[in-house]
């Protein structure tokens, strides 16, 4: 039995939150298209030579999103890195590390480059809400240094809300070779709710999302147009998927390394 729907709920109550991702989504697509298509064309050049593309992301959703998922690319592979730091004194939980020092961050984001083996032919793919924090945009900067162009995911409308924090005085928007507005309103948070001091819902990680699944779409009939379809994740709940995966994952790691990637 299923409990009524409307029980112990206000009578009219208004969901204001799916009409906000409808009308968001509805602008995206048109604002976007011609990003996307750019995006598109520039992943699919470097992956039809051997490319990987490397998804960095700041916010909730795309690191998980994208990798590993049925319908995703095997050529495209996570990026994350952070440092870790635990002083905490007995019944303390752990603290979460401030911003690296101006001195630090140039060393700090160039040691994860260095290691994650990411080269001039692979592409990052970086979200990151306002792009405002040192990091990423540092990260964007030595990925461009190595010749690895950069696709920005971000909110300009948030970006302009807030300061810049990278010694430049730079965000991904105003750095990254493609910018992807991913925009929404400042704060991110959307539906505003009578006797709560803050919004709740953000709209960022669903945009993202659709912004990117559509991008890989994009990718996947370009390479298919040209002869080259990508490899595809297949769902691991399917019979035999998961060692079909792993097969196809290896042969892309050779071919790879046989590019010298």
């Amino acid at each position: 039995m299923y409990a009524d729907e409307d029980a112990g709920t206000p009578e009219n109550l208004e969901e204001e939150f799916w009409p906000i991702i409808r009308a968001l989504l509805d602008n995206l697509l048109l604002q976007e298209r011609g990003a996307l298509s750019k995006a598109a064309a520039l992943i699919a050049d470097r992956m039809a030579t051997g490319g990987q593309v490397f998804v960095y992301d700041t916010g909730h959703m795309l690191e998980r999103e994208l990798i590993h998922r049925a319908g995703g690319l095997v050529a495209w592979a996570p990026f994350s890195f952070r440092l870790d730091l635990n002083t905490a004194l007995i019944h303390e939980a752990p603290q979460t590390p401030p911003d690296p020092s101006d001195e630090v961050l140039g060393a700090f984001v160039g040691y994860a480059l260095e290691a994650s083996g990411m080269t001039s032919g692979d592409v990052l793919l970086l979200a990151s809400v306002t792009g405002s924090r040192p990091v990423p945009v540092e990260l964007a900067l030595q990925a461009q240094a190595r010749a690895v162009p950069v696709i920005g995911l971000t909110s300009p409308t948030f970006a302009n809300a807030v300061p810049a924090r990278h010694p430049s005085g730079r965000r991904v928007l105003d750095v990254a070779d493609v910018v992807i507005r991913n925009d929404g309103v400042v704060g991110d948070a959307a539906v505003s709710v009578p006797g709560v001091p803050h919004a709740v819902a953000p709209t960022s990680g669903i945009t993202a999302a659709v912004l990117a699944w559509s991008l890989v779409e994009r990718v996947t009939r370009l390479l298919t147009a040209r002869g080259n379809p990508p490899a595809v994740v297949e769902s691991m709940n399917l019979p035999g998927a998961p060692e079909r995966n792993r097969a196809r994952a290896e042969l892309f790691r050779r071919e790879r390394e046989k590019r010298g990637g």
